[in-house]
């Protein structure tokens, strides 16, 4: 058995941060099917549906009100969430017939972090792929990266992967009548608000 962990991705927002706690969480539902991660200034909320599987239902930046899956939601497609080939398999996070929920966990990262674990298992591949999402207090960031297993002793080739797969626009901040404009891109920059982005992607704005 073999698991491979697959690199990180940090999404970044320009905020002015102030002296104010900013605790970060990660809040369950009653059904254990829908988990909010987050902390005063961001928040992304996350679902496992068996029709839909895996999906990022709302992705919140507190400080302006943008949603950044408004788009998403009225089109009622929120992306693949994931996506690889093992083999000549496809496999996507939001193809409800593909996956079982194994478990989700929470729990505390130092310094001052939180981190949800969903687990999910293919019904037709003895593969099983572990989802993270980890929230910092007072950085309005939602760091995600994924580890694949492969629970059979024959080898499966791995490609076409997308470890962050979500139908994200921007829209019309509450404060403004302007939309504010942000893709990705590889590299490493820093943003007007002085933060640094990792060098797997970087916030244009």
């Amino acid at each position: 058995m073999r698991t491979i962990p697959v690199l990180a991705t940090s999404l970044f927002f320009t905020v002015i941060l102030n002296a104010q706690t900013n605790n970060a969480f990660v809040r369950t539902n009653a059904e254990g099917k829908s988990w909010t991660v987050g902390n005063t200034l961001v928040e992304r909320e996350i679902r496992f549906d068996p029709q839909l599987g895996l999906y990022t239902a709302s992705w919140r930046h507190l400080v302006t009100g943008t949603d950044l899956m408004n788009v998403a939601q009225a089109k009622r497609y929120w992306g693949s969430e994931f996506f690889f080939h093992a083999d000549a398999d496809s496999f996507s996070g939001s193809s409800g017939s593909t996956w079982e929920l194994v478990e989700a966990s929470t729990q505390e990262l130092a310094p001052s972090a939180r981190l949800l674990t969903v687990k999910l298992r293919a019904k037709a591949k003895p593969i099983e792929v572990t989802i993270f999402y980890a929230v910092y207090e007072g950085h309005p960031v939602i760091r995600k990266w994924i580890a694949i297993t492969n629970h059979s002793e024959t080898p499966i080739t791995l490609s076409h992967l997308s470890f962050e797969a979500v139908t994200s626009r921007p829209g019309l901040q509450a404060c403004c009548k302007r939309p504010r404009i942000m893709a990705l891109s590889r590299g490493k920059s820093s943003s007007p608000g002085g933060l640094t982005t990792p060098p797997s992607w970087s916030a244009i704005h």
